[in-house]
Parts: structure tokens; sequence; C-alpha cells
């Protein structure tokens, strides 16, 4: 039995939600998926050639960077191996897998973030404002055991949020989260294309995951995720907490609906919140990662350096995933609406790979889908994407007509 599973009641005992999300799944054979594009072009081929290419690129380097603020964990775990494994297994409870309201505490009420308008900045409307919100996070780890390791890092307990609002008052309102280590707010105001968002008619709040952006404590993203997964559970707590609590906002300020929108790390967070928050009306997962573990071995050099670790501290993938669980996406059934469900993927995407998008699809049950020609990096023919999210956010009434 792994050291990881904690089992203390015979199987047939424990609640039926506790089972695993991979309990059952055949991944190796979810690992062989090719898609096919949505709506193909001439030239697609050579063009997604050139955007694999770059995305091997792209994942060596964001391995590196996971390797390398991973190397305290690895370290404490060849010295300290017990105490390592007694972390993780904390997360592993089949308590917590059963009933996410156990990890995912609800905030407190009534913060209301401070306010400091923006004037310079790639998109500032003429007929609304823009603000960079932020506030002191109350966000206290579930963990006991790892709650000051946590919290020493005091940049990271201010959250960071920027905010485009309609000069007539509040308007229905989307949630951008970026992927990992593309926090830069005026980037992600391209890559998001908030100006057509906002010129459609919504409210955009762009977020700052923890250990991204001005919540980062060597350079963004150093940290989050990586290798240490009571930290990563832990970010993946105080996330959701502060979101909640930017949810709690926009409902007082009279905003009568919200959804988000994520790409890469953002969109696992976009499915993630998908699962745990009522409050959510539509979400949007773009290129999403929606097993983080998986998305670590598929790297090199990651998994040339994770697999012989998990081997020195008797556990297996299964035990890492196990661990995980309680804030992979898949460990939890949708509160939205299906028709209020939308995935956006790369056909050949070589960082977040096509059959993770797979995996959240049919796990939400086959909700609306569209797959682009490109990679993680690249997204050939952007505009047929746009459309279909138009489309889509039109269809369920959000976007002016």
């Amino acid at each position: 039995m792994s050291q990881l599973r904690r089992v203390e009641s015979p199987p047939e005992n424990r609640p039926h939600a506790a089972k695993c999300w991979f309990e059952g799944e055949d991944l190796e054979s979810h690992r062989r998926f090719r898609p096919h594009v949505t709506v193909p072009h001439a030239g697609d081929g050579l063009l997604r050639a050139i955007s694999s290419v770059i995305d091997f690129g792209v994942a060596q380097g964001l391995s590196s960077v996971v390797m390398a603020s991973s190397v305290p964990t690895i370290l404490r775990g060849i010295g300290h191996r017990a105490e390592l494994i007694e972390q993780w297994g904390y997360y592993a409870a089949p308590e917590l897998l059963a009933d996410p309201g156990l990890f995912f505490v609800p905030p407190v009420q009534g913060i209301v973030p401070a306010r400091r308008e923006v004037r310079r900045t790639t998109f500032v409307p003429d007929d609304g404002e823009v603000w960079d919100l932020f506030f002191a996070s109350p966000f206290e780890p579930h963990n006991p055991q790892v709650r000051r390791a946590y919290l020493r890092h005091h940049g990271n307990r201010i959250c960071h949020a920027r905010h485009w609002t309609h000069a007539d008052g509040p308007r229905p309102t989307i949630i951008l989260v970026h992927g990992y280590v593309v926090s830069n707010a005026d980037v992600n105001t391209e890559l998001f294309n908030a100006r057509w968002l906002f010129e459609r008619g919504l409210d955009v709040l762009l977020f700052s995951l923890p250990f991204h952006g001005e919540r980062a404590v060597f350079a963004p993203g150093v940290g989050f995720p990586n290798f240490d997964l009571a930290r990563m559970a832990e970010a993946f707590g105080h996330t959701v907490h502060d979101l909640r609590v930017l949810i709690g906002w926009l409902e007082g300020r009279g905003v009568s609906r919200i959804g988000m929108m994520g790409a890469s790390l953002g969109g696992y967070t976009t499915a993630l919140m998908a699962g745990v928050e009522p409050r959510i009306d539509f979400a949007i997962p773009m290129i999403p990662a929606t097993s983080l573990i998986d998305v670590m071995l598929d790297w090199r050099p990651g998994a040339v350096l994770l697999r012989p670790l998990l081997s020195y501290l008797g556990l297996d993938v299964d035990d890492v995933r196990r661990a995980s669980a309680v804030h992979t996406p898949m460990q939890h059934d949708p509160r939205v609406s299906p028709d209020n469900l939308l995935v956006i993927a790369a056909d050949g995407d070589g960082i977040t790979q096509p059959y993770q998008a797979r995996l959240l699809w049919e796990h939400w049950g086959r909700p609306r889908i569209h797959w682009f020609a490109g990679s993680h990096g690249m997204h050939v023919h952007r505009g047929t994407y746009l459309r279909e999210l138009g489309r889509f956010l039109g269809g369920i009434g959000l976007f002016e007509s």
C-alpha cells in the first residue's frame, strides 16, 4: 500500500466521491489522441510544424524553471523523506477528496479592494476606466505543517488584479487568468484581447495568480507550480480564496453575471473554479492543463529527474496524482451549466498536450469544444477561435449585438 493513501477505513466504507479522478482512466490511450482542427485552412501543416518547434523549446525552458525551483524540495526529500511524505499525504485524505468545501474554505465577507487608477497601459477605453485592485489576502493554508513556510512570502499575500469598467455602471464581467510565468498585465491585455471583450459590452478583470506578477518572490512563477506538492496545493487554495473575494466584491457592486476565461495554467484555474464555485456563470479554459504532474512528466528534462526522485521516496505517479487531486479540475463535477462551457484547444499543443483538453472535455460531459491549428505558444488563425468565442458569448446572452 502506498505511503500516501492514508486509508483509515475499508474501501467499501469510503464516500464514493473520494475516488480519485484517474482511477479507471486509460491515460496512455488518451496520450495517443490526435484531434482534428475545427476549421481547417490551407497551409496549416507548415505553420503547425513551425509552431511545434517553438513549443518544444518553450517546454524545455519551462521544465528547467520548474526543476530549478524544485531543488529545495528534492533536497528535502533526500534528507527528510518521512517528513515530505507526511506533508504530501495530508492532501490525499479521503475526506478532502470527497468534499472540496473542506479544503476550499470560503473567505471572510466584506473585503473591499483598494483601487489605483491606471493611466498608462496598452488599453484605456474612451467610455470607461482602468483600475489596479489590491488587498491583503487573509488566506490561511489548510495544512498546519506548511502554514508558516507558505506565509513567510509577504508579497504573495497581497492580491492584485486589473479591472476595466464601463462608465455607465457595472456590466457582466469576465475574469481572465494568465498562464505560467506570463503574468505581465500589458502582455495579457493583448493575449486575451481585452479591448475586444470590453468593446462588446463586458467589464474585464485580469487576475494575478499567486507567486506571479507583483506577487512573485524572485521572478514570475518561480515556486508555483513546481514539485513541492504542499505549496502547490496551498497556492491553489489561495487562488480560489482570492478569486472568491473578488467575486463577492463584484456582486456587491451589482454585477449580475460573472464568468472566467484562462489560458494554460489559467485554463486549469478556470476549470477548477467551475467545479468548486457555484457563482461562476460561464467558463472558458483555453489550451488548458488539467493534470499538472502529467504535464511535468511530459516535459524534458523534468521527467528525467522526477521519476528517480519518486522511486527514491517509494512513490509512483498515481501517488502524486492522488496528492494533487484536491485541486485537479477533473476531481470535481462542473457547477456551470453545460451550455455555458467552452473548451478551446490547439491541435499541436506541445506544452499542455491535446489529451489534457480532451480529458477535461470528456469529464465535463462533452460540451462545446473548438480545436484550432497551431501550438501552445503560436495560435495560427487566431481569428477563427475569436469568432467561435464571440458566437459562444453571444449565444449565452453576454455579447451585445
